[in-house]
């Protein structure tokens, strides 16, 4: 049996329900997916009301995944490719596209960024690693970058479809 088949069937749930004649509120309680049939106690008016799934939610690709594409750079460039600046700036900006074509929030990235920036100031004071730092800090600057170039690309397909909308109306 499935398992969420089985939570349906355990779980209780209680809900609101409005008389569309009256307006009278009615408290139900039922499992989910059951049609409970009830009689408004105002006015007497009969109807049904079927309680909601529990469905299965897909956080993966939604948003999990946007949220850790940007580090795929970031740890190629720190472990693979540490001095290899080509390779470093092909990994950042190939999160371009990335972002814009499966139309992931451009904040992410910048969020990214600043979080790399405050890891550089507290390396370079706590640690006196000037290199580390200096390294985190173009970390900073190309996620900036891709941060920057999604929320412009975002900014203008707004723009677009509100000019088309101008246009036609």
């Amino acid at each position: 049996m499935n398992p969420l088949n089985l939570i349906n069937k355990l779980k209780t749930l209680e809900k609101k329900a409005k008389c569309p004649r009256c307006g009278e509120i009615t408290t139900l309680q039922g499992h989910p997916g059951e049609k409970i049939i009830l009689t408004c106690p105002k006015c007497n008016t009969k109807g049904y009301f079927i309680m909601p799934k529990i469905e299965k939610k897909k956080i993966l690709l939604k948003r999990i995944l946007p949220a850790l594409t940007p580090l795929i750079p970031i740890t190629t460039s720190v472990f693979l490719f540490p001095e290899n600046e080509p390779i470093i700036f092909i990994s950042f900006i190939a999160l371009t596209p990335v972002f814009i074509l499966l139309k992931h929030d451009g904040k992410i990235p910048v969020a990214y960024a600043i979080f790399t920036f405050l890891t550089s100031m507290s390396t370079l004071s706590f640690y006196k690693n000037e290199t580390l730092a200096n390294q985190l800090v173009i970390y900073t600057y190309w996620l900036l970058a891709v941060g920057v170039l999604c929320l412009s690309t975002k900014f203008l397909r707004k723009l677009k479809i509100l000019d088309t909308i101008k246009n036609s109306g």
